[in-house]
């Protein structure tokens, strides 16, 4: 459950945008048709559909009937980066939580296909309330990858978040945007806010898919054999 904060969002925004941040800028990348392997892709892939503060699953198409990239099908990430921040700190906590609010906001407002990257603590963290507003992203639809500043990432099986190993942002950001146009986004929930356990297991299964690619290209980058990431996911 998100705190009490975002329920206040509306009544206190000058309030919140003069908080100390708890995460740097949100940059939204979009990443076109010369980024994959077009060939390799499936013709059409599950979406979302944003109304108003949940989403539903749709269809996408990624390709017309001549197999032609379709420009719309383009999938766009958020790269969300944390910063110092003490345990203590429920300002900065609560414009951390605000700021990914507003983020997942901008990317389905335009976005079928979208996702976070996010680069937190050295194993990845970010502030309590921040993360739970990623968990709400989750079970809206909208993976979420997580990275650790100077540090690697495992994966978790008690956690909704996928592990990027000790990837770099940019590669983490490219492999979703193919995992989200191989795989299509998440199973959303009917109720973000109150998902179900059949719904958040849902989630999970569709999760290891995404998890299982970014354990393969970061054990790839590790033993100094790196391969394409559009190579390694063709068979599957």
């Amino acid at each position: 459950m998100l705190s009490s904060f975002s329920a206040r969002v509306r009544l206190s925004l000058p309030l919140a945008l003069l908080m100390a941040t708890a995460v740097s800028a949100v940059e939204i990348k979009q990443f076109p048709a010369a980024a994959y392997q077009i060939e390799t892709l499936p013709r059409s892939v599950s979406a979302l559909a944003c109304a108003g503060s949940t989403t539903h699953a749709v269809t996408l198409q990624l390709k017309d009937r001549k197999g032609a990239w379709l420009d719309a099908a383009a999938p766009s990430i958020a790269r969300l980066e944390g910063v110092a921040w003490s345990p203590h700190d429920p300002a900065r906590d609560g414009a951390g939580e605000f700021e990914v609010l507003i983020s997942t906001a901008r990317l389905l407002k335009d976005n079928a296909l979208a996702g976070f990257v996010t680069v937190g603590n050295s194993n990845g963290s970010l502030l309590p309330n921040t993360e739970n507003a990623l968990r709400r992203a989750v079970h809206m639809g909208v993976p979420v990858v997580r990275l650790a500043r100077d540090g690697r990432v495992e994966a978790n099986q008690a956690d909704l978040f996928v592990a990027a190993g000790g990837l770099k942002p940019a590669d983490a950001e490219r492999i979703l945007a193919n995992c989200l146009l191989r795989f299509g986004a998440l199973p959303p929930a009917a109720n973000p806010a109150r998902p179900t356990s059949a719904e958040t297991a849902a989630i999970r299964a569709h999760l290891a898919r995404y998890q299982e690619v970014f354990d393969l290209q970061s054990a790839a980058l590790f033993s100094a054999q790196p391969s394409e990431f559009s190579a390694m996911v063709a068979m599957r």
